[in-house]
């Protein structure tokens, strides 16, 4: 279903049917540029499980440029503007005070922008607690499609599960959604997934190079770790990352899932200032 989230309905070449008793029940975004993904239900509306899409890999997709700019909304530590010039894309808002300093305020009020990714999942999710009110309601998603459903877990209280997402607790720390409380998330990845790893980084990586600003370190809930360095001898690429390589080279390969364990002890973006203030962005 995570895979499927890809695709543009049952009808596709790609489409993956679930072996789970999961029909495909509902689809959103597939009309415009903006949020995508499918909506899954068991035989007796049991269960109902949305799916996100992430970052379309394809270059002619006209939805890219939205998912990497809401990828650098998400992971950046201040709207991907701390960049040697020249560069191939630019920041994606202007919350940035100086050299290493940053709006916080200024930040959480670009991520709750209506025409976000956020935003968005909050509506898709609305709409479907309304359409099964008695259903239990999970949420699915693979790279950027996981940050968003950990988010909009974050906001409901529902379980979330993810597939190779970059890390995610900055966003939701900045949209005010951590707790004390535990969350039911779980993060599913790799460590030959720089992505994932959080080691996606700096100005020469193949991220950045890209267009992709992915700062971030921590995550929310628990990391789920398939350690296929050591035990199958990968080597670390942006390759695996893909949600089929992970479904056919990873989860399909190991007999045991990995121990799910949270990391209490990360920072994110040790090396900034942020500050609260009311002043409203810089122009770009």
């Amino acid at each position: 279903m995570t895979s499927d989230a890809y695709i543009y309905g049952p009808s596709g070449p790609d489409w993956m049917n679930s072996t789970n008793g999961f029909n495909h029940s509902a689809s959103f975004g597939w009309d415009g540029v903006g949020l995508r993904g499918h909506i899954f239900s068991n035989a007796n509306n049991e269960t109902v499980i949305i799916s996100f899409k992430g970052t379309s890999p394809d270059p002619r997709d006209e939805g890219q440029a939205n998912d990497r700019f809401n990828d650098n909304l998400f992971f950046s530590c201040c709207c991907a503007d701390q960049r040697p010039d020249p560069y191939p894309y630019g920041p994606v808002c202007g919350c940035r005070s100086g050299t290493f300093q940053c709006n916080s305020t200024c930040l959480t009020q670009e991520l709750s922008q209506t025409d976000r990714y956020y935003a968005s999942a909050l509506a898709v999710v609305d709409q479907v607690l309304k359409t099964y009110p008695d259903s239990i309601v999970w949420l699915i998603g693979h790279s950027l499609g996981g940050a968003i459903a950990s988010l909009v877990g974050l906001t409901y209280d529902l379980p979330a599960v993810t597939f190779e997402t970059p890390p995610e607790k900055l966003p939701s720390h900045r949209l005010g959604l951590l707790s004390p409380r535990k969350p039911p998330t779980w993060h599913f990845g790799n460590t030959a997934d720089p992505i994932f790893m959080g080691a996606c980084t700096g100005w020469s990586s193949s991220c950045a190079l890209a267009g992709y600003a992915f700062e971030s370190q921590c995550f929310t809930g628990r990391r789920c770790v398939y350690d296929t360095v050591n035990d199958m001898g990968w080597r670390v690429s942006i390759a695996n990352h893909r949600i089929n390589t992970v479904i056919q080279e990873v989860l399909l390969k190991y007999n045991t899932t990995p121990t799910c364990e949270f990391d209490d002890e990360c920072v994110d973006c040790y090396n900034w200032n942020f500050t609260l203030s009311n002043d409203p962005p810089s122009p770009l």
